[in-house]
């Protein structure tokens, strides 16, 4: 997730879907794989009746991917719960990492050739109906926040705080079908059939404005592809 994609073929492609997606737990810490799917690790956390990951609730993709892009919402992220990452190198070394940096959907560990395959978290010791009601909360402000309705690569800019302000001096909102969703301008939806040119050329309009009307520079949070 928080991928936009080029339509041309692409080679060395990984499945995170072809890795093991077992959770366990110790006490109040967790391990578990990187094709965990993310909503089932806050699932999980929950019936155990432990609280620190109900922030991951309604974010898509697998664990490996939210690891990698320090996943976070409410306030809260990857970051803060990580305590050591399995990392397999591109030769073959299977690594135990615990001395990683991160920034805003960001882990040092995108700088390094190979794959994630676990994770250990730090979690608080909690009750299940306590947590289920954080869950149930977060999912209501995701609804009420995001458009779920149509596919998209997800929250664009990291300072989207600024579109507000460019909106109003923007020719055109949809190219193709690819359309920004006005409630939630950080958003470019897929109506149809977009491609990624459709989809790059909003961006880039976004971003000639904010540079021309604010003198500011719109970054990308989603990864492109080109």
């Amino acid at each position: 997730t928080n991928i936009l994609a080029s339509d041309h073929d692409f080679q060395h492609v990984i499945s995170m879907r072809k890795f093991e997606r077992t959770l366990t737990f110790r006490g109040c810490y967790l391990h578990v794989y990187a094709g965990c799917p993310v909503r089932q690790v806050a699932l999980e956390c929950a019936s155990q009746g432990l609280s620190g990951m109900e922030f991951l609730i309604g974010i898509p993709g697998l664990l490996g991917g939210a690891i990698t892009m320090n996943a976070g919402y409410f306030g809260h992220d990857i970051s803060q719960r990580l305590d050591e990452i399995t990392f397999l190198t591109v030769d073959g070394e299977l690594l135990s990492i615990n001395d990683f940096k991160f920034k805003r959907r960001y882990c040092s560990v995108q700088e390094m050739e190979g794959a994630i395959v676990a994770g250990k978290f730090r979690l608080d010791k909690s009750c299940e109906a306590e947590v289920r009601g954080v869950l149930e909360e977060y999912t209501q402000r995701r609804k009420a926040t995001q458009p779920l309705g149509h596919p998209s690569a997800g929250g664009i800019f990291k300072n989207h705080s600024l579109l507000p302000k460019i909106l109003p001096y923007l020719e055109k909102t949809r190219i193709g079908d690819a359309e920004i969703c006005m409630s939630a301008p950080n958003w470019i939806l897929n109506k149809g059939k977009a491609t990624f040119n459709d989809v790059m050329q909003l961006i880039r309009n976004l971003q000639t404005l904010a540079k021309e009307r604010l003198n500011e520079n719109l970054e990308l949070e989603i990864k492109v592809l080109p």
